[in-house]
């Protein structure tokens, strides 16, 4: 009862003017929500690190299985038997538009094909569109996804140093197209306050005790890393997942 009571639910579209010059809702006026297409889920997340290469033409980019059997872009390193050892990175190739990976039926590169890419037959008449858990979890945990928002993450820090409000803004603006709401901006900042303690106490955390004698010994401080670099780095991959950045409204 609260939910179809609720202003969400019974929210509607309906534009009389829109619908009657545009009944079958092809133009932007009745546009629906929809995501990204794989291609553009990769690249724009290329772009907002401004990692991606626009190089027009060229041999198209190898890719390869690695040790976690993603399809990655990469050069296949062969022991005697013919067996894939390692996927080797080739330089900035790897940052090229998706439309330049190497397309096999049998091993569809991870990143497109967890998006709907098209499918590799004779005829692909329609591509599908889905939203599954195999999407947000490739957003949560692929190194892809991860080395993309510590980019990211690195620029803006690098842009505005010491203003974290700042940074946070610019962060938002970037990935999403949109100023922050007071409330948005308020909400990144007490992220990254939690985010920011969390990571100091695991990285200040001993080993675990229930392993080998070697595991058991107190792990010592990691005095390299940069909790709060590492905790704007998540607020940006947090970015890259939502539905401001995956999906065109």
């Amino acid at each position: 009862r609260l939910l179809v009571t609720s202003t969400t639910y019974r929210q509607e579209s309906r534009h009389p003017e829109a619908t009657a010059v545009d009944p079958e809702g092809h133009l932007f006026s009745r546009w629906l929500i929809r995501r990204l297409d794989a291609e553009q889920v990769r690249d724009a997340t290329l772009q907002a690190a401004g990692r991606l290469v626009t190089k027009v033409g060229g041999p198209p980019v190898s890719i390869g299985k690695d040790p976690y059997g993603r399809i990655i872009a990469g050069r296949e390193e062969l022991n005697a038997n013919g067996d894939v050892v390692k996927v080797l990175p080739v330089g900035e190739a790897a940052c090229r538009r998706s439309i330049y990976l190497t397309a096999r039926r049998t091993t569809p590169v991870t990143a497109l094909q967890t998006f709907d890419s098209p499918a590799m037959l004779p005829n692909c008449e329609q591509r599908t569109s889905s939203t599954v858990a195999p999407q947000s979890l490739f957003m949560l945990n692929d190194s892809f996804v991860h080395e993309q928002a510590t980019a990211i993450a690195d620029t803006v820090r690098k842009q505005v140093p010491d203003d974290i409000r700042r940074q946070v803004a610019l962060a938002w603006m970037l990935l999403t197209a949109h100023e922050p709401e007071t409330v948005d901006l308020g909400r990144g900042l007490a992220y990254l306050a939690e985010q920011t303690e969390s990571l100091r106490a695991f990285h200040a955390a001993p080993a675990d005790t229930t392993g080998s004698k070697a595991d058991n010994e107190a792990k010592p401080a990691d005095s390299s890393a940069d909790p709060q670099a590492e905790a704007f780095a998540s607020l940006c991959q947090v970015l890259l997942s939502s539905t401001r950045f995956l999906y065109i409204d």
